[in-house]
């Protein structure tokens, strides 16, 4: 039983790390974009998660303010480029974070039966932010999240993306059940 319960904080745990890797992606990928780190707060401890912009002495939230979040963001990265990038920036970082994350674990010897619910949790949660992004982007009529949003902006580039994280995370997930 005390197995269990460690396993399953485990699992909360990663999921509460890699969302908090999630939105530091998009904080340096905006950093790095032209938005100054002043202007950005990560919000953790709020639901959903999400970078907000600081514009006119208020925080937008990306989704309750979404027109000016959206004019606020393209006011400083001047680009439809830099706003995919500032916008990717959160799956890739996750994605990269999640490879290394499981590679690490296994090479330190985690076993199995501890390694494998940890990557499924950490799989789910793409799927679970995609599901979640298409239903709420469909009944609201506006993009709700991540994907829905690179959509806006470029739908190859949601495509290209969308298909890299799925298939890193599938591909770690085959990887840890066929070498156990």
């Amino acid at each position: 039983m005390i197995i269990g319960i460690s396993i399953f904080f485990a699992c909360v745990v990663a999921v509460f790390g890699i969302i908090a890797v999630h939105e530091y992606g998009h904080y340096l990928a905006g950093a790095s974009s032209g938005i100054p780190r002043s202007a950005m707060s990560v919000r953790l401890f709020v639901f959903p998660q999400h970078v907000a912009l600081r514009s006119e002495n208020r925080w937008l939230h990306p989704q309750r303010d979404y027109e000016r979040y959206v004019a606020a963001s393209m006011a400083l990265l001047k680009s439809r480029n830099r706003a995919g990038f500032y916008v990717a920036g959160g799956l890739l970082v996750q994605t990269l974070a999640f490879v290394a994350l499981v590679f690490s674990m296994a090479a330190a010897g985690v076993p199995r039966f501890v390694l494998s619910p940890v990557v499924f949790a950490l799989v789910s949660v793409p799927c679970l932010y995609l599901l979640f992004d298409l239903l709420s982007s469909h009944f609201k009529k506006k993009p709700s999240g991540d994907f829905s949003f690179l959509w806006r902006i470029s739908p190859v580039a949601s495509c290209v993306l969308t298909l890299f994280v799925f298939g890193a995370h599938v591909g770690v997930l085959l990887h840890v059940l066929k070498t156990a």
